[in-house]
């Protein structure tokens, strides 16, 4: 029978309650419902995280790990300067069309944690790595679109907030195309602001 090590069997519990937390919500899973799915005692559990809260901001702290990646792959690649306004956008599609499962994970951990701390320190350079490649890729992508970094800073700051913000309606209603048609609609009017390759 193989072995699982710690770190496997930690990855486990994490993958058991992402997808609990998903499917129920927070509020509604119990530690033994974690336990049960990732195979352990429930007393096992305890071997890993402290209780349920400190399960729950480890979880989103591996989706934001994840979220981060992708973020820096696409907007701080060797390679956005070709195309990589467009690569941000798309990215931000296929994004909202996986999304749900992260989504009401950091909802749920905004509401139920306690320590606001933690969870902004966790957050914020997240929201800070994101809107600090916006602003580089709109500075690259569209020059003449303001005069000085404050502005493309505060542009990618508009931009953040309005796709956060179109996320968070598609976690509360999903079936909305409207929603996927109002995202495309803004990022072709940016782009559409962009000059051709080569000119």
């Amino acid at each position: 029978m193989r072995v699982v090590d710690r770190d496997e069997k930690r990855k486990m519990i994490i993958e058991a309650a992402r997808e609990l937390f998903n499917a129920k919500g927070y509020n509604a899973v119990t530690t033994r419902e974690i336990a049960r799915s990732a195979g352990i005692s429930k007393g096992g559990f305890y071997d890993y995280f402290a209780n349920k809260e400190d399960l729950l901001i480890q979880t989103v702290s591996v989706n934001v790990d994840e979220l981060l990646q992708k973020v820096e792959d696409v907007l701080f690649s060797e390679n956005r300067q070709h195309n990589a306004l467009d690569s941000y956008f798309q990215a931000s599609r296929d994004f909202l069309s996986s999304s749900e499962t992260y989504l009401k994970l950091l909802f749920d951990t905004a509401i139920y944690f306690q320590d606001k701390k933690q969870f902004h320190e966790m957050i914020i350079p997240l929201y800070e790595k994101i809107r600090q490649g916006i602003a580089i890729l709109l500075k690259n992508s569209i020059p003449h679109l303001h005069q000085n970094d404050e502005d493309y800073h505060m542009h990618a700051m508009i931009i953040s907030a309005f796709v956060d913000g179109i996320f968070f309606q598609k976690l509360i209603d999903p079936e909305n195309r409207e929603l996927d048609r109002v995202l495309d609609f803004y990022f072709q009017r940016i782009e559409q602001q962009a000059p051709e390759q080569g000119t």
